[in-house]
């Protein structure tokens, strides 16, 4: 690895005080942060709920966090984390009550509802008007309806 020089050394000579003006740091830029690569279970999740929301109009998921963050119309309504879909809490969360679970999608979350395993291809129909539901009461929500 590259280094500078050497440390450069200054003395002041009223005070006999030395001290460094350069060191020997490497020049090369430090190494990216790895990527982190989701599991395939999480990838087939998102992938199968995306499909389900295909017919919505602005459905879209991205990469984050080791998992994905699940869009409709811009608003994320949704985290997909280790093979789970976490749906954020709204006023739409009495449609959940009773088919979901509070829990947090990774640690130090807020709780959001947790779907059953196997939610999508099991009921799909559910699953979609849920998630459109929630980005419904969002949207409202941050328009101060």
């Amino acid at each position: 690895m590259p280094l500078v020089a050497g440390p450069q050394v200054a003395h002041n000579s009223t005070n006999g005080i030395a001290f460094t003006t350069a060191s020997s740091y490497p020049l090369e830029k430090p190494a990216r942060r790895q990527e982190r690569t989701v599991d395939p279970a999480t990838r087939a999740v998102a992938e199968d709920l995306l499909e389900a929301l295909s017919e919505s109009a602005d459905a879209s998921v991205k990469a984050m966090f080791g998992g994905y963050c699940v869009y409709l119309e811009g608003k994320v309504v949704a985290l997909v984390c280790d093979g789970s879909i976490f749906v954020k809490r709204s006023q739409a969360d009495h449609e959940l009550e009773g088919w979901a679970t509070l829990d947090t999608a990774y640690p130090g979350a807020r709780p959001t509802w947790r779907l059953p395993d196997g939610a999508v291809p099991d009921d799909p129909d559910r699953v979609t008007a849920i998630i459109q539901r929630v980005a419904t009461t969002l949207l409202l929500a941050s328009r101060g309806n």
